[in-house]
């Protein structure tokens, strides 16, 4: 392999990168600063704007007030029930597609038709 190209792949896989975590670290951003606004704050400030007095307040009220923990045991409760019964319908379909003959014999390819084809092929009769 020449070795610009080389260089030349490196850069645009680290330009994908950087790009990915740009976008995973904008919302974030945005979720951490708006937490931290007052109500004075809120709607003059700009969106990716810190305020200058962070009210770390906002989460012990969210705690005690908003009842967070109710709302954190509440999606628990239905993970639990959704990754169960996923599991139970994935391991079924999962027999008639793993044993199949495909062209590809890359990881991913098998990775994401176990995990998103078998249980909706099994559990809702589609083959």
């Amino acid at each position: 392999m020449n070795p610009k190209m080389h260089i030349v792949k490196k850069c645009i896989l680290y330009i994908f990168l950087i790009t990915i975590a740009v976008v995973w670290f904008i919302p974030i951003f945005t979720l951490l600063a708006t937490a931290l606004k007052n109500k004075s704050d809120f709607f003059s400030l700009s969106l990716f704007q810190l305020p200058e007095v962070p009210a770390w307040s906002n989460f012990t009220n969210a705690i005690t007030q908003g009842r967070l923990f109710n709302y954190m045991a509440n999606d628990l409760f239905y993970l639990l029930l959704e990754s169960s019964a996923w599991n139970f319908c994935s391991v079924h379909g999962g027999i008639r597609i793993d044993s199949a003959q495909y062209k590809t014999q890359h990881w991913y390819f098998y990775f994401f038709l176990n995990r998103y084809d078998a249980p909706y092929a099994d559990c809702f009769g589609s083959h």
